[in-house]
């Protein structure tokens, strides 16, 4: 009875850390130009500046290998104020349609 029982929980454990562990490999940070290369729908960081507001929840954002338009939700910004030498982390999705390739932004974080 003990080691089915204990079976069980190293199952359970192993069921919740893997997918944890393969999460946090794929939104290692990474750079525009691969970003724009990736599939839609893919998870990704990103750290790098936001240089412009395009329109309502749209940015304009920047890393040494390119730009790419990340929208914004209002939510995500918790009071943080930012200006175009201001470094942050986003993490999102790729959203691509027709020729055009943005990120979905699902976190933003200021870096210090």
């Amino acid at each position: 009875m003990k080691k089915t029982t204990m079976t069980i929980i190293v199952l359970l454990a192993c069921m919740i850390i893997i997918p944890l562990s393969l999460a946090e490999i794929r939104s290692k940070v990474d750079t525009v130009a691969n970003a724009k290369e990736m599939e839609d729908d893919v998870r990704v960081t990103l750290e790098g500046f936001i240089v412009e507001k395009v329109d309502k929840e749209t940015y304009l954002f920047k890393d040494d290998t390119g730009e790419i338009d990340v929208e914004i939700q209002d939510d995500l910004w918790e009071d943080m104020e930012m200006d175009p030498e201001s470094k942050v982390m986003i993490r999102g999705e790729i959203d691509k349609e027709d020729d055009s390739v943005k990120l979905e932004a699902k976190k933003l974080k200021s870096v210090e």
